[in-house]
């Protein structure tokens, strides 16, 4: 019971790490996009 439990927390923790990387690699791909097309 336990054991499930605490599986079940560690995929979706593992989860919400993916999406927070793939948010932040979107977010860094935006910035360089930025920065090419408005160089300062």
């Amino acid at each position: 019971m336990s054991s499930s439990r605490l599986l079940r927390r560690s995929l979706v923790w593992r989860q919400m790490t993916n999406l927070h990387c793939l948010v932040s690699t979107n977010l860094k791909y935006l910035h360089l996009q930025v920065v090419i097309v408005y160089p300062h």
